[in-house]
């Protein structure tokens, strides 16, 4: 899969991710004080990104979920750039998690 975001999407980070689950030499991860050792870039809230292509997998856990989709909607705001995240999440729909069914409204979401 990240092999195929690479090729197709030029997908070069995770923004959630850990030395042990990482595919990208960059990542970021929840504990910037021991990971920066192996590439980490810090927190994921503390990721100011204004271009580029990421992929997002936040852990499964509905307030994170959210969080993660404001933050990205904070930063497709932000910027003129192009800049883009493919983001992974449970298919919860009885009831969805707000994240999802924002992310499914999303005025920056493409197809």
């Amino acid at each position: 899969v990240f092999k195929m975001l690479q090729a197709r999407f030029d997908v070069t980070m995770e923004l959630c991710a850990s030395p042990f689950n990482c595919y990208f030499r960059q990542y970021c991860s929840a504990f910037a004080d021991t990971d920066g050792y192996f590439g980490s870039r810090g927190p994921l809230f503390q990721f100011y990104p204004v271009g580029g292509c990421f992929q997002v997998n936040p852990p499964f856990e509905e307030e994170l979920m959210e969080a993660t989709v404001n933050h990205i909607e904070a930063l497709l705001g932000s910027t003129r750039l192009p800049l883009s995240f493919i983001v992974f999440l449970p298919d919860w729909r009885d009831p969805p998690t707000p994240a999802l069914a924002r992310l499914e409204r999303s005025r920056y979401k493409k197809r």
